[in-house]
C-alpha cells in the first residue's frame, strides 16, 4: 500500500468489516495487510488494521461461545457431531487462509527478485554503454562517435523496453493464474462443505429414522407382551374357577348323597322332598352363577377393551408429537444449512473479489513506478551523454 492513497487503505478496511467471510479468513486477511502497513510505516493503517483484527478475534470468540450454548442445549450426540464439523471447517479454512498467505509472500519474493534483476540489468547496461562512449570519444571522430552513441543509447532502450515487456506479462499471466486457482479452490471449499453438511443432514436423518422405527417396534411388542399376559392370566382364572367349582360341586353332591340316604333311610317321603328341594335349590344357584359368570366376564371384557382404546390413543398420540417434532427439528436444520450455504457462497465470492481488485491495485502501482523510474533514467542517460559530448568537443 502506497502512503499517498488514504481512500484505497480505509476502503480495504471497509471491506474487511463488512464482507461476508469467516472469522479465521478476516484474521489473516487483516494480519497479512497489517504486517505491509507496518513495513511501509504508514500507523493510521496499522491502527485501523489492528481494530479489524481484534474484531475478528471477538467474532471467533463469539463462535465458540454461540458452540457453547448449542452443545448445552441440543442432544449431546448431535452438538458433538455440529462441533466436530464446525472445528474441521475452522482447520479448512485456516489451512487455505495459511496457504494464501504462504503465495501472497511468494509472489511478492517473486516480484521484488524481478525488480533487482531489472535494476541488475539496468545498471550493467549503463556501465556499457559508458564504456562504449569512452572508447568512440578515444576514436576522436565526431561523426563515429555521434553514431555509436545514438547506437548504443538505442540498443539499450530496445533492450530495457523488451526486458519490461517481459516481466509486465509474466508478471500479469502470474496474477491471472493465481486468480483463477484461488476462485477454483475456494468453490472446492464451499463444495467440499455443502458435502459435508449434506452427510451430517443424511447421518441425523438416518439415526432419527432408526430411533423411531425401533420404538414403534418396542411399543408394539409391549402392546402384544401385555396382551399375551393379559388373556393367558383370564385363562387361568377361568381354569381355577372351573376346577374349584366342579371340586364344590363334587363335595356337595356327596354330602347330599349322605344326607339322602341317611334320610331315606329315616323316611323315604322327607327324603323325596328333600331331593326335590334340593334339586330346586341347584338350578336356581347355577342360574345365580351363570348369571353373575356372565356379568364378570362381560365387566373385564368392557374394562379391557376400554384400556386398549386408551392405550391406542396415547401411543397415537406420542406418535404424532414425534412426527411433529421431527419434521420441525428437520425444517429448522435445512434452514441452517442454507443460510450456512448462502454465507460461504457469499464468503468466497467477496473474498475472491478484494483479492482481485488488491492484485490489480498492486500491479497498476508498479507498472506506474517502473515508467516513472524508467522516465528517469533516460532522462539521466540523456544528460550523462550531453556532458560527455560536451568534453569531448571542448577536447
Amino acid at each position: 500500500m502506497d502512503n499517498n492513497k488514504e481512500e484505497e487503505k480505509l476502503e480495504i478496511v471497509r471491506l474487511l468489516l463488512e464482507m461476508k467471510c469467516s472469522p479465521t479468513e478476516a484474521d489473516c486477511f487483516g494480519r497479512s495487510a497489517l504486517h505491509y502497513a507496518v513495513q511501509k510505516g504508514d500507523m493510521r493503517v496499522v491502527t485501523l488494521l489492528q481494530r479489524t483484527v481484534d474484531q475478528a478475534n471477538e467474532e471467533v470468540r463469539a463462535e465458540a461461545r454461540r458452540v457453547q450454548e448449542f452443545l448445552a442445549s441440543a442432544d449431546a450426540a448431535r452438538a458433538e457431531q455440529a462441533a466436530a464439523e464446525a472445528a474441521r471447517a475452522a482447520a479448512r479454512a485456516a489451512e487455505l487462509a495459511a496457504a494464501r498467505a504462504a503465495e501472497d509472500r511468494r509472489n511478492i519474493k517473486a516480484a521484488e527478485a524481478a525488480e533487482a534483476a531489472a535494476k541488475l540489468q539496468e545498471e550493467r547496461l549503463k556501465r556499457e554503454a559508458a564504456e562504449a562512449a569512452e572508447a568512440v570519444a578515444r576514436v576522436g571522430e565526431e561523426r563515429k562517435k555521434r553514431e555509436a552513441v545514438e547506437a548504443a543509447m538505442q540498443a539499450a532502450r530496445n533492450e530495457e523496453e523488451r526486458k519490461k515487456r517481459e516481466i509486465a506479462a509474466a508478471v500479469e499471466a502470474s496474477v491471472k493464474i493465481e486468480a483463477e486457482r484461488r476462485k477454483k479452490e475456494a468453490a472446492a471449499a464451499a463444495e467440499e462443505a455443502a458435502r459435508e453438511q449434506r452427510k451430517a443432514a443424511e447421518a441425523a436423518e438416518a439415526a432419527a429414522r432408526t430411533e423411531e422405527e425401533r420404538r414403534k417396534k418396542e411399543a408394539v411388542e409391549a402392546a402384544e407382551a401385555a396382551a399375551k399376559i393379559e388373556e393367558e392370566r383370564r385363562q387361568q382364572e377361568s381354569q381355577l374357577a372351573a376346577e374349584l367349582s366342579l371340586r364344590v360341586e363334587h363335595e356337595r353332591k356327596i354330602r347330599e348323597a349322605a344326607e339322602a340316604e341317611e334320610a331315606a333311610a329315616r323316611e323315604k317321603r322327607e327324603a323325596a322332598e328333600a331331593a326335590e328341594a334340593a334339586a330346586r335349590t341347584e338350578e336356581e344357584r347355577r342360574k345365580k352363577e351363570a348369571a353373575d359368570s356372565a356379568e364378570a366376564a362381560a365387566k373385564t371384557e368392557e374394562e379391557r377393551r376400554q384400556q386398549e382404546v386408551k392405550s391406542a390413543a396415547e401411543l397415537s398420540l406420542k406418535v404424532e408429537q414425534e412426527r411433529h417434532r421431527r419434521e420441525a427439528a428437520q425444517a429448522a436444520e435445512a434452514a441452517a444449512m442454507r443460510e450456512a450455504e448462502r454465507k460461504n457462497r457469499e464468503a468466497a465470492e467477496a473474498a475472491a473479489i478484494c483479492y482481485e481488485e488488491r492484485m490489480k491495485q498492486t500491479t497498476a502501482e508498479a507498472a506506474v513506478a517502473v515508467a516513472a523510474e524508467d522516465c528517469q533514467t533516460r532522462l539521466t542517460t540523456a544528460s550523462t551523454w550531453e556532458v560527455a559530448f560536451s568534453i569531448t568537443v571542448a577536447d
